[in-house]
């Protein structure tokens, strides 16, 4: 049997028919209809959960009876977190902000339901780069928090004015807006609060550079979400505690971690965080030189950010799909991938992404022989770090520059002056790693101005250092090379035998080596040639 269905010839007809109705009688089917719905749509009150919202809300207009308004206003605002909800998992953030803003501003909507609301805008608008939408908004939540004396909300509000400064490269006052967040959250103590406030602390520590203590932050946040049962907690922390171990160099953690987080994300369909997972493993690959696979990862994750409406893991992952393509020798791809990334970074006003950005067109301009060109982008990325207060980004600009002067255009002081300067910024970041390996490439300097008196006597006086040999590969490659050229230059064969023997077996045990390692390793096996000769 069809079943009939009655439609007007025109909405103005519609309207005036509706307005005829005395304002009870409209109350009463609005009210049946919801009840209707909540029969018909039993298993699919999501898919109509803003029809269900609407018809609540005319429902109670017209009603005077305490108990049926009370309910239906309850439908209404319950009705409306359902479908916020709903177009939040759909990345539909237009309509979950707009959803969300009516909510908040019902009267009889709880307090609570009203803050957390205002919440969930703040990190929209965050993650959507709308700085100054998120500012009004946080305002909003920080004077409900202490309106109702609430250190758990303020605590969650203050963390939310904590990454807004972060992002706005602001890191002293993120900085203040951090501590005063963990001291609100240290009054509660509530675990489910501490481990959400440690992962985003280590995001924000991350930014500025503390490695150290970014990593402290994210391995708190495990710890609790482990115990919490957060599955949905653990995909983030799991992800940025892989990143921080990635970026030091222990690759072997990091693919443990970050391939617990890939799996957790699939099976909660977790599209936003899963694209960063992608993009973090791409670098795990692209470490290990298995290029091909990271550029297949990229681009699975590019995907999933273009669907979801994800700008900074598109921008993230289509730069580091820049530098893949660079490796692979593709410099057009690689150049128009990193002039893409750099236009997104500029549209979101991240000048610590632009950075890193420009970094990665000078290493293309490097590639194809434009030195000058190279020279000054890597001065640019310099200068952007320090506009947004990246210690780490100038350490990184520093580095590539000192190489970039030292073996392409021979440029031995300036390279020096590069790489003391970055030394001591890592110093001042706690990076003993990278502080080593700095330390070490001035003895390449110091070849080139031929001081090899000084070569000799500065790489011993590091090999003698406590536990150099079970941390600093990269480092210790250095000293054994550039000591054997020295040791040459000094007449000292067998010494200079030794070193460079030393140096080969390294390389040859770690397997994985970059263009200027390989170029190196080509001429330590020539030097020994001659020395054995």
């Amino acid at each position: 049997m069809q079943e009939r269905a009655y439609l007007f010839r025109h909405a103005l007809m519609q309207e005036v028919a509706y307005q005829l109705q005395p304002p009870s009688q409209r109350s009463e089917l609005h009210g049946r209809i919801v009840r209707l719905m909540e029969t018909l749509f039993a298993g699919q009150l999501e898919e109509h959960a803003i029809a269900l919202a609407d018809h609540a809300s005319r429902a109670h207009e017209g009603e005077n009876r305490k108990e049926v308004t009370s309910g239906l206003r309850n439908k209404e605002v319950r009705y409306l977190q359902v479908a916020a909800g709903v177009a939040q998992k759909r990345y539909d953030n237009g309509l979950a902000i707009g959803l969300l803003r009516r909510l908040a501003g019902l009267p009889w909507t709880p307090p609570t339901v009203r803050f957390s609301s205002l919440e969930s805008i703040a990190q929209l608008q965050l993650g959507m780069a709308q700085a100054s939408q998120a500012t009004q908004t946080i305002q909003q939540l920080l004077e409900l928090a202490r309106h109702g004396a609430q250190p758990a909300e303020e605590s969650r509000a203050l963390l939310l004015l904590a990454k807004l400064a972060s992002l706005q490269g602001r890191h002293a006052d993120s900085l203040a807006y951090g501590q005063q967040a963990e001291y609100q959250a240290a009054r509660t103590k509530d675990p489910a609060l501490q481990m959400h406030l440690h992962s985003e602390l280590g995001v924000i520590c991350h930014r500025r550079g503390e490695t150290g203590q970014s990593l402290a932050h994210f391995e708190k946040g495990l710890k609790l979400a482990r115990e919490l049962g957060q599955r949905s907690e653990m995909v983030s922390v799991l992800n940025r505690c892989g990143a921080v171990h990635l970026l030091q160099g222990r690759l072997d953690e990091a693919e443990l971690l970050l391939n617990e987080s890939a799996v957790l994300a699939r099976e909660l369909d977790d599209q936003k965080n899963l694209a960063a997972v992608l993009a973090n493993l791409g670098v795990l690959s692209r470490r290990r030189n298995q290029l091909e696979k990271a550029l297949a990862l990229y681009d699975e994750s590019i995907a999933l950010s273009l669907r979801v409406g994800l700008r900074e893991s598109l921008m993230n992952s289509t730069d580091n799909r820049g530098v893949v393509l660079n490796l692979l020798g593709r410099t057009n791809e690689a150049q128009q991938a990193h002039n893409e990334a750099r236009q997104i970074a500029r549209e979101l006003g991240d000048k610590r992404r632009e950075a890193a950005s420009v970094l990665n067109m000078a290493l293309v301009q490097r590639k194809t022989g434009k030195l000058e060109a190279a020279d000054q982008m890597l001065s640019e990325s310099l200068a952007l770090c320090r506009e947004a207060g990246d210690v780490r980004g100038q350490v990184n600009a520093l580095t590539n520059r000192g190489l970039l002067r030292i073996r392409q255009k021979e440029a031995p002081f300036e390279a020096l002056h590069d790489f003391i300067y970055a030394e001591a910024l890592a110093s001042g970041l706690g990076s003993h790693t990278e502080v080593f390996l700095l330390k070490a490439r001035q003895l390449e300097c110091l070849v080139s101005l031929k001081l090899y008196g000084d070569v000799v006597a500065y790489g011993e006086s590091m090999l003698k250092e406590p536990a150099i040999r079970q941390h600093h590969t990269d480092g210790l490659m250095a000293i054994y090379f550039n000591q054997g050229f020295a040791r040459e230059a000094l007449g000292q064969a067998e010494a200079a035998r030794q070193d460079i023997l030393q140096f080969i077996q390294l390389a040859e045990a770690r397997g994985t080596l970059g263009a200027g390692e390989l170029e190196d390793l080509e001429s330590a096996r020539a030097l020994l040639s001659r020395l054995t000769t």
